[in-house]
């Protein structure tokens, strides 16, 4: 493509974001344009988009989570690629009183959204 073409959608940066902007307006048929200042994902999509965390305060951001995990495994079936998804679980931990009372209102939530989440005391850690 020639430089003086036009574009009808340019996406700045080609972290996660970017890059399921501009495929999702290229799969609907637009001419996309997609600028990064490096390699795509280098910058912090590299650190920060490498994870789903199901346990939020919020039932909504669970339920959003697990649906960017649901298009992610969409994606790969659609266009026949392997994007190295690994499933995993996580321990949180609390070092007072209020961290514990938070982590309690997200085990909360994520169990509301369903999500197999559960407080386990300091005695059943090990």
């Amino acid at each position: 493509m020639r430089m003086d073409d036009a574009y009808d959608v340019v996406v700045i940066g080609a972290g996660a974001l970017g890059q399921a902007c501009a495929y999702a307006s290229q799969k609907a048929g637009l001419n996309v344009g997609l600028v990064t200042a490096g390699w795509p994902g280098e910058a912090s999509s590299g650190q920060a988009a490498a994870q789903w965390k199901f346990i939020h305060g919020s039932a909504a951001w669970v339920s959003m989570m697990r649906r960017s995990r649901e298009l992610l495994e969409r994606f790969e079936d659609e266009e026949g690629l392997d994007c190295g998804l690994v499933r995993s679980g996580n321990v949180m931990c609390s070092m007072g009183p209020a961290g514990a009372e938070t982590l309690r209102a997200e085990v909360k939530a994520a169990a509301s959204a369903g999500t197999a989440a559960e407080e386990i005391s300091r005695s059943e850690e090990h």
